[in-house]
């Protein structure tokens, strides 16, 4: 019973600090709106659909929302695509939250590290190559209109489809979590990366995206989540004893999953 309090009171501190980087991630977002406006208003390049560089590159090539759309009906296919559509809102910071109450601050702030920089990579490039979604530029059907409604309106996305973020997001944090050497991040980032792919059916079926975006967005992760790899930034590979966890002598090198019992042992 001694110890009930204060294991208490740790769990809290965690929760606490979980709920904390689900609104910093949320503040990330808010505050790449806000770029993603500017850029828009920065742009100088005529607009353009990548549905047209598709053509270029395929010729013959069909309108795969169509196809899509074809072949799953509408009445089945909208309601798990939208699902997956507005996923894109809510589970980046539910991610950030177990990251933090699982693995440590030092680790939640590299997750938040590569959201970031995917969300800003892709405001400069919407800046620099403006581009058109597939039912603004051709008139594709927007099944997001059936759900959504009156709330799509906010999201007219005139020069922001290429790269696809809704594809680049799930795909940066599914790496994440793959390339963990935690065993259960592994199985996580392996359901994630499934995901990612189900998010890329639904931008392309429900009309958001052209083909083309939805590879731009996995090429902008697998390329940020590099970069980041190469600098440093994507992991905390440190030796546990680095990170003030104790380890007996001779004991393999672990990534750091223990920090929170670290830093409360340090205490």
């Amino acid at each position: 019973m001694d110890d009930l309090a204060p294991t208490a009171n740790r769990w809290l501190a965690r929760i606490a600090c979980a709920i904390g980087a689900a609104v910093t991630t949320l503040l990330i977002g808010a505050a790449h709106g806000l770029l993603r406006a500017e850029a828009h208003a920065a742009s100088v390049l005529p607009t353009v659909a990548a549905g047209s560089i598709e053509n270029w590159l395929i010729p013959g090539h069909h309108d795969a929302a169509y196809w899509l759309q074809r072949l799953v009906p509408a009445g089945v296919g909208t309601a798990p695509a939208v699902g997956l559509w507005w996923s894109f809102f809510y589970v980046p910071p539910l991610l950030a939250a177990l990251a933090l109450a699982t693995l440590g601050p030092r680790q939640c702030l590299r997750l938040l590290f590569l959201y970031a920089a995917v969300l800003f990579a892709a405001d400069a490039i919407f800046a620099l190559l403006p581009t058109m979604p597939p039912w603004m530029a051709d008139g594709t059907p927007r099944l997001i209109t059936q759900s959504a409604g009156s709330l799509t309106r906010f999201d007219t996305n005139p020069t922001a489809a290429f790269p696809s973020l809704h594809v680049a997001v799930p795909t940066v944090m599914a790496i994440w979590y793959c390339r963990h050497e935690q065993r259960w991040c592994k199985v996580l980032g392996a359901l994630l990366l499934l995901r990612a792919a189900l998010v890329f059916w639904a931008v392309v079926y429900t009309g958001e995206h052209y083909l083309l975006d939805g590879v731009g967005g996995f090429s902008l992760a697998w390329s940020v989540y590099w970069l980041a790899d190469r600098l440093g930034l994507a992991q905390d590979r440190r030796p546990a004893a680095a990170r003030g966890s104790p380890v007996s002598e001779g004991a393999p090198v672990i990534d750091g999953a223990e920090e929170w019992e670290a830093q409360r042992a340090v205490a």
